[in-house]
């Protein structure tokens, strides 16, 4: 894969996520020359305040190009920490427990506000995002719109789908 294939990749997975607008592709490396088999992306997060912030991507080099599309769109998610629920750029901060297992993960979000979610369910609906998985995908706005309604909000396996909190 060349350099420009995989900008192309990269501007195509930020609109996709719709922050084509709010983030700047700054530049792009090939694998190197010592083995290191992942492309990477260097891109800056513009934020309402005029600040910004620098971030960097690395992404498994595949001849599939749907398959590295899906990858970039994974990987912008993490590394640009976009909410769980709305898919918009945010903060998400690892939450680990007494024995330092990471047990969820607690957001910030400018739309659905601060709330923690367990770690499985971030995986699962970003991956109900690429899968286009409506049964799960359907069910987030009314998440958000409980974080936002709510002080202390924990999404967790057992109450995502309900009106528990």
């Amino acid at each position: 894969m060349t350099r420009e294939n995989f900008e192309g990749i990269v501007r195509r997975a930020l609109a996709a996520l719709r922050v084509d607008d709010q983030v700047t592709l700054v530049g792009t490396g090939l694998p190197s020359a010592t083995g290191a088999d992942a492309m990477t992306a260097e891109l800056r997060i513009g934020d309402a305040t005029g600040g910004s912030g620098a971030v960097k991507i690395s992404v498994a080099a595949a001849d599939d190009e749907a398959r590295m599309e899906s990858e970039t769109r994974a990987e912008l998610r993490r590394a640009l920490r976009m909410c769980p629920l709305c898919d918009r750029i945010g903060h998400v901060e690892k939450l680990r427990g007494a024995t330092g297992q990471q047990e969820g993960c607690a957001v910030r979000c400018p739309a659905c506000g601060d709330y923690e979610i367990d770690q499985e369910l971030v995986r699962r609906f970003r991956s109900a995002r690429e899968r286009h998985d409506n049964a799960v995908l359907d069910r987030l706005p009314s998440l958000s719109e409980r974080t936002r309604a709510g002080s202390h909000v924990r999404i967790s396996a057992d109450n995502w789908r309900g009106d528990a909190s």
